[in-house]
This record gives structure tokens, C-alpha cells and sequence, in this order.
């Protein structure tokens, strides 16, 4: 088992900086390769939420850094928040500190991430296949979500109904709104 005091290994064999890395922004007319700049790209022209200055020493991670991160992690189902902050960074931040740091962050910050990032993308000139007469496309789907049967969501959620009594998971219904035809470009 790894001792704390000892940093990560990285694939490549090398051995994780103390200090992570500051993650820019692209430049606009720059082709965006990977997850990072494409988190990034997503708030060009808003830029990432930011806390106010706080007592004590300054964190090692940025906050930028451990947003894209936290995003990352919940795209991907396996791994850990931690195994993916080093695979985007290549920096060592344990499991712990990564929820340590986390739950520190305020819930202001998730939500003006939200309000910053879930906007209209598609603009009529530059994407016109992202538009039918005016009106911008869309497409809406959704699907049901089963939670495990602990304490603290069986006194949260009500079991659904069946012809056969109630149902053996609680669900969470959930929905997707997308912009279609963003992503093309004129010419193509």
C-alpha cells in the first residue's frame, strides 16, 4: 500500500509534480484536442466561477483545475476522483484531499458552473444547420435511474406503485436537453 508521503506514479514512469499546472484557455482560432481545452472552450467567453480570497495557505490545486476534474470524473464510471485528476494533469492529489476539497466548495460554485456552461451554443450565422426557419433545434430524451435501497434515500423517495405491491428501487427521473447540429461547421 502507498505511504502518504509518497507522490503517484505516473504511466510514463515519471514521478508527479508538487505543484499542479494552472489550465489555460485555448486560443479562439486554435483547433481543441482532448478534455481539458474542450472544458475550457466551454467558458471563453465567461470564464471558470472563482472564490473569494480565503485565510491560511493557498491551495496547491487550482480551483479550475479541480472543477475539470470533478466533471471528468462524473462522465467516466469507473476510477476514482483522484486516478482522474492525474490522468488529466499528471499530478498526484490523493482520494481524500480530492473529497476534502470538494466538500469545501460552497454550492454557489456548482451552480454558476452550470449557469455559465448550460447556455445556447449555435449561433444562426455560424452554424445555420443548427437552425430550421429561426427556430433553434433541440432534442429532449430522458430515462429512470434505480437507487440502492439505503436509509437515507428510502426516507428521501417514495417507491413507485406496481400491479405486484411497490417497486424494489426507488427511481429518479432525469432529462437531457441538447442543441443539435452545432457541432458542424459551413463548408462541410
Amino acid at each position: 500500500m502507498r505511504k502518504h508521503s509518497q507522490p503517484l506514479k505516473l504511466r510514463r514512469g515519471s514521478v508527479a509534480s508538487r505543484k499542479s499546472k494552472v489550465i489555460r484557455s485555448p486560443a479562439p482560432h486554435q483547433e481543441v484536442f482532448g478534455f481539458v481545452p474542450a472544458f475550457l472552450q466551454l467558458f471563453d467567453n465567461t470564464g471558470l466561477p472563482s472564490l473569494p480570497k480565503r485565510c491560511g495557505r493557498p491551495a496547491r490545486v487550482p480551483l479550475g483545475n479541480l472543477l475539470a476534474a470533478l466533471v471528468f470524473h462524473l462522465l467516466h464510471t469507473a476510477g476514482t476522483l483522484g486516478e482522474h485528476f492525474a490522468m488529466l494533469f499528471e499530478d498526484a492529489l490523493g482520494d481524500s484531499a480530492c473529497s476534502d476539497r470538494r466538500a469545501r466548495l460552497p454550492w454557489q460554485v456548482f451552480a454558476e458552473l452550470m449557469s455559465r456552461a448550460l447556455r445556447p451554443r449555435a449561433q444562426a450565422r455560424r452554424q445555420p444547420k443548427a437552425f430550421w426557419r429561426g427556430w433553434r433545434l433541440l432534442a429532449l430524451d430522458g430515462t429512470q435511474f434505480s437507487l440502492t435501497n439505503t436509509p437515507q434515500i428510502k426516507s428521501a423517495l417514495k417507491k413507485a406503485k406496481t400491479r405486484r405491491g411497490t417497486a424494489a428501487f426507488a427511481k429518479v427521473v432525469t432529462g437531457v436537453l441538447l442543441e443539435v447540429g452545432f457541432g458542424e461547421t459551413p463548408g462541410t
